[in-house]
């Protein structure tokens, strides 16, 4: 039912944070490309310093480089998984290298070998 961040200056999330002294209505959006799935978490939030949070939620802090100064602490109110129809299909680099390596590996070995058959032909040629 909570989801909490450590936050600190120059974290670049200005815009963000700034939006708090608006409205504390926010959205997440958490994307699987792999499975095209799409989690919407919306809640309210809310800039909690360091000293006056709960200690367990002060726990996810205690790793945070640089130091965290304060904790953007989300209630949520609602969670929904979206329609996957526009995720685009992307894959990290590890599985790619798992699909694509043996394949480009392969072609490497047949090109060298037809690059050493294209010599041999052009020094009989000669």
């Amino acid at each position: 039912n909570r989801l909490a961040v450590p936050d600190y200056h120059g974290n670049r999330q200005f815009i963000s944070m700034g939006n708090l002294k608006t409205t504390r209505r926010m959205s997440l959006f958490f994307m699987d490309y792999l499975n095209h799935a799409r989690l919407k978490v919306q809640g309210e939030a809310t800039l909690v310093p360091v000293e006056e949070a709960d200690p367990e939620l002060l726990k996810i802090a205690a790793t945070a480089e640089p130091r965290t100064e304060r904790l953007l602490v989300i209630d949520v109110v609602a969670r929904d998984w979206n329609c996957p129809k526009y995720i685009p299909t992307l894959y990290p680099e590890a599985v790619l290298q798992q699909i694509v390596g043996p394949k480009i590996a392969e072609l490497k070995a047949e090109n060298e070998t037809l690059k050493a058959e294209l010599a041999r032909f052009k020094a009989d040629a000669e």
